[in-house]
């Protein structure tokens, strides 16, 4: 499962530490002569870390660095990066103009916060912008967005998804955690009272310190849930708790995250982002099978991890894991999750039993999870339960 991270482990080992120098301010000091670059640029690259890397590829001393066609490719990537970094920061502020100018409340997300915590904000990866607007706003921001050249792309059940050309992705969320996660919906309903706005705004607003951290938290047990956590989250985590050091009611958090049984997730997640990324960090660890897990989840997790923590979670201790129930369930899952991927459903559920031939032949036939049914074992459910143990979600109360 981790054959990959083994394989190029100095290779991952490097690019977390030269994220770490380039967070940190400070300097690499040593440098394997025998690094395969081309991976790294690739990885880099597919981590979301790039700008951090080539940033501190940049301060080495000439014989320590890449080849000049790596170098070259480095430097046109980076350039890109920056670009749609500005770009997406441009757009974000005419989102907040043209909404501010119609009197519709919107809450920025996720990336929109965090990347003004970067020592520059191309350092933090963005793919899409994520807005939160209360759904009576819904219908009456749309032609706000069309009129900015946005154009409606698909309707999940809990966001609109938007593109406008060339490159500029825009999620715009009525709901911001899912239905399923249900001890954290209670707490996010009433978000809009907790929220304040914006300076020089009357309809822009933004989450407090606690509110950020927690939504960080949820968002990051939801990606654990799907299919393992992106390294770059606890990035975001080290560089959120150092730039609000002092400033957070670390008190308030816990109590908070403790009714969610998300607690012990938080105090091992911030370990695991402190021992990676800050300037006494030891970097990843060889022998630790959740580090090597980590590394392994490249950007968005991987398919092999969705299988196996969902299984896993099914399986009672002491149990044989049941392919069978696994299809089942991957097949004919709750209402509300054919509902968020089929909208129609809200306005005419009489369509329920058609729909649901064509969702069985989606995800229990063609879906490309497919391919990793055949590693539903105990082996498999066993490595999955240790890794869900280690990262402290083994009593989550919304699992």
């Amino acid at each position: 499962m981790n054959k990959r991270v083994l394989t190029y482990f100095k290779e991952y080992s490097a690019i977390f530490s030269f994220v770490n120098c380039s967070v940190n301010n400070t300097q690499i000091e040593n440098v394997d002569e025998n690094l395969n670059w081309q991976f790294i640029f690739t990885e880099s690259r597919r981590l979301g870390m790039l700008t951090l890397v080539y940033n501190a590829i940049q301060q080495l001393p000439d014989q320590y660095r890449p080849t000049q066609q790596i170098m070259n490719a480095f430097s046109k990537e980076n350039s890109r990066l920056i670009i749609v970094d500005t770009n997406q920061l441009i757009e974000l502020q005419k989102l907040e103009n043209a909404f501010e100018e119609n009197g519709i409340d919107m809450l920025p997300l996720k990336g929109a916060y965090l990347k003004q915590m970067y020592q520059s904000t191309f350092y933090r990866y963005m793919g899409d912008i994520d807005t939160f607007v209360k759904l009576e706003d819904f219908k009456r921001a749309n032609p706000v967005l069309e009129k900015l050249g946005y154009v409606l792309e698909d309707d999940t059940g809990k966001d609109w998804e938007y593109f406008k050309k060339p490159y500029i992705f825009l999620e715009q969320h009525h709901s911001i955690i899912e239905e399923e996660m249900h001890t954290v919906n209670a707490y996010y309903k009433n978000i809009w009272q907790r929220c304040s706005l914006k300076q020089g705004t009357s309809h822009i607003y933004k989450m407090n310190l606690e509110d950020i951290y927690i939504y960080l938290i949820v968002h990051a047990v939801h990606h654990f849930e799907y299919s393992g956590i992106a390294p770059r989250i606890f990035l975001d985590f080290y560089v959120f708790m150092e730039h609000n050091k002092g400033n957070l009611d670390l008190e308030y958090v816990d109590k908070i995250l403790g009714e969610f049984g998300y607690l012990e997730f938080s105090k091992k997640a911030l370990a695991v982002a402190y021992r990676w990324f800050s300037k006494d960090g030891i970097g990843i660890d060889k022998d630790n099978g959740l580090d090597l897990f980590i590394a392994g989840c490249g950007d968005f997790g991987t398919l092999e991890n969705n299988v196996g923590i969902r299984s896993a979670n099914m399986t009672e201790n002491g149990k044989k894991p049941s392919r069978v129930k696994f299809i089942l369930k991957q097949a004919f899952p709750h209402t509300q999750v054919i509902t968020q991927e089929f909208p129609v459903l809200k306005k005419a559920p009489v369509l329920l039993p058609f729909i649901w031939v064509a969702y069985v032949v989606k995800k229990a036939v063609k879906s490309p999870t497919v391919n990793y049914y055949k590693e539903i074992n105990s082996e498999t459910v066993s490595y999955y339960k240790d890794i869900i143990r280690q990262i402290g979600l083994e009593n989550r109360k919304d699992k």
